[in-house]
C-alpha cells in the first residue's frame, strides 16, 4: 500500500479577476487524493477590509438575503480541477470547498481515489469554466 505523500509545487496555473491561482499541493493518500489551490493576493489586508465593509453594510441594511460572498469564493467557484495518471485510473472529484478573504484564497478538491503505486505520472488540470483557459501540471508521485 502506498504511503501518504504530499507534493507541493506551488506553481501558478490561472488568473481570475486579477488574482493568480496556484497549485499549492496534492496530497496522495492510499484511498483518496486532495488537490489544493490558492489565490495569491497582492494585498490581503485590503482584501479583508473590503470584505469586512461589505459584511458591515449588509448587517446595517437589516441582513436581508444571504451575506455577501467573499471574493475568494467568486474567484475559485468557476475553476474545475481534474486528475489523470499514466495507468488510466478514473478520478472524479466528490467534494470541493473554496473561499477566503484575508488569507490567500483557498480551494480544495477531494477525489475518493488514491493514486496507484504503479503510477509514475500524475497530471493536474485546472480549467476556468468562464474563459475556457486551462493549465496543466505534471507531477511524479
Amino acid at each position: 500500500m502506498r504511503r501518504p505523500v504530499v507534493i507541493s509545487p506551488i506553481t501558478p496555473l490561472l488568473q481570475r479577476e486579477g488574482v493568480d491561482i496556484a497549485l499549492v499541493s496534492v496530497e496522495i493518500w492510499p484511498t483518496e487524493t486532495v488537490v489544493r489551490l490558492a489565490g495569491l493576493l497582492a494585498d490581503p489586508i485590503a482584501e479583508d477590509a473590503s470584505h469586512g465593509a461589505e459584511l458591515d453594510a449588509w448587517a446595517a441594511a437589516g441582513r436581508n438575503g444571504p451575506p455577501p460572498r467573499s471574493r475568494g469564493e467568486r474567484v475559485l467557484e468557476r475553476v474545475e480541477v481534474s486528475l489523470t495518471d499514466d495507468v488510466g485510473t478514473p478520478y472524479q472529484w466528490k467534494t470541493r470547498s473554496a473561499g477566503g478573504s484575508s488569507r490567500p484564497f483557498r480551494g480544495d478538491w477531494w477525489f475518493p481515489t488514491g493514486v496507484p503505486e504503479t503510477a509514475r505520472l500524475l497530471t493536474v488540470v485546472a480549467e476556468d469554466q468562464e474563459t475556457g483557459e486551462t493549465a496543466t501540471t505534471e507531477l511524479h508521485p
